[in-house]
């Protein structure tokens, strides 16, 4: 086989495997990680997947939890942070919606975290089972995945919470407030 081909075999099959969340992710502070499924890649896994999930529009992320309710959680966990305030900005992705959640207070600014909704069916494109630690309560099915990525299931949809880099409590409550949303929905 000669040098060409070889390499553009192996560059296909890198970039196919991509795809599938298995390579490192958007290096910014928002991104989720190696393998843990940014926006981008969770939409990718289900174009992948076909149509494994519900056939109708996702729900839209931003519309799961409240800015006034991120506020109280936020406000909560950070009681020495005056004035805290939430502007979310929401981008659709085909199969499922992304919601940016940038907050910040009078000691600072600036702080963004990600709510992405996509199909409960890309769950094993985006994290293995072997990767997640069950967290009780929340939703049909809730865990820990690596690196800091929270993950629920209501139905035919799955919620995920990247980057509040807080602690995981205040992580698993925009967790479980978004999973209630996303039952409601």
């Amino acid at each position: 086989m000669t040098r060409t081909l070889r390499a553009g075999l192996v560059g296909a099959a890198l970039g196919g495997l991509c795809l599938l969340g298995a390579c490192g992710s958007d290096p910014s502070p928002r991104a989720g990680g190696a393998a843990t499924g940014t926006g981008a890649e969770v939409a990718a896994a289900e174009t992948d997947a076909g149509s494994a999930g519900s056939s109708e529009a996702a729900p839209g992320a931003c519309g799961l939890v409240s800015p006034d309710a991120l506020t109280t959680i936020l406000q909560t966990a950070k009681p020495d942070e005056e004035s805290i305030t939430v502007e979310t900005t929401e981008r659709d992705l085909g199969g499922g919606s992304v919601c940016n959640v940038t907050w910040g207070g009078a000691q600072s600014t600036g702080r963004e975290f990600q709510i992405d909704v996509f199909s409960a069916g890309t769950l094993p494109f985006v994290v293995e089972t072997p990767q997640r630690s069950a967290i009780p309560g929340i939703g049909d099915e809730a865990y820990l995945g690596q690196e800091g990525n929270f993950y629920a299931q209501v139905g035919d949809w799955a919620v995920h919470v990247v980057n509040v880099q807080i602690t995981d409590e205040v992580s698993t409550q925009i967790l479980a407030a978004a999973a209630r949303g996303l039952a409601g929905s």
